[in-house]
């Protein structure tokens, strides 16, 4: 069991149920370092051995064929739109990430990830979306400890309560919807969303059920 200074941070080396761990403690002050390295151990300790070594054959993978590897493991046990989901985010991740491999992803590498996301217009649940994959892969590796204490989400910025339609609004909107037979569904999705405040599902399935 050793401790050491690499740059400005201490980090951690030892062995625990036959696997070495050789981990960044994300402090500068040794006698923190020292209660973090026991926290740790203590945390390795309770944990059962890992007969696959996953944190291993994992953490030397780069982010994009993890994804892939964790994607192939558990296709099984998801539907294919969840492989589907899990693949189409591997590529933006991938590409900011390059050929890191995952034992070495920092939470400020992750800090970067969001605001270069974020810089690139997309919206909040959408780099929390990703990240999630990212951390389902960390966690299956046993390797999301690591940024587990840092990471925050990003806040949805997007207004939770939508806007009311007025009475002029509502007036104009069934003008609109009946102002053309073309337009019958329109009018009929916006009676029924109105009136009955059914959600646009329960109208598709409404609209199923009578075969329309």
């Amino acid at each position: 069991m050793t401790l050491w200074k690499r740059g400005r941070q201490y980090w951690m080396d030892t062995v625990a149920g036959g696997q070495r761990y050789r981990e960044p403690l994300h402090t500068t002050d040794w006698r923190e370092a020292k209660d973090r390295e026991k926290q740790r151990l203590a945390e390795l300790a309770r944990r059962p051995a890992d007969p696959t070594r996953r944190g291993r054959s994992y953490g030397a993978l780069d982010v994009t064929k993890a994804i892939e590897a964790y994607a192939k493991e558990r296709r099984a046990q998801v539907s294919p739109r969840m492989v589907a989901y899990w693949t189409e985010n591997a590529k933006p991740l991938g590409e900011f990430f390059g050929t890191t491999t995952l034992r070495n992803i920092t939470p400020e590498q992750i800090a970067a990830y969001q605001n270069a996301r974020i810089d690139a217009g997309r919206a909040p649940k959408t780099v929390n979306g990703e990240l999630s994959v990212l951390r389902q892969v960390l966690r299956h590796a046993r390797l999301w400890y690591r940024c587990q204490e840092d990471y925050r989400a990003l806040k949805n910025t997007k207004p939770p309560v939508g806007q009311a339609l007025t009475d002029d609004d509502q007036k104009r909107l069934f003008e609109a919807a009946r102002s053309k037979p073309e337009w019958i569904f329109a009018y009929v999705a916006s009676t029924l969303a109105f009136y009955c405040g059914l959600r646009a599902c329960e109208i598709r399935v409404s609209q199923a059920a009578c075969g329309t």
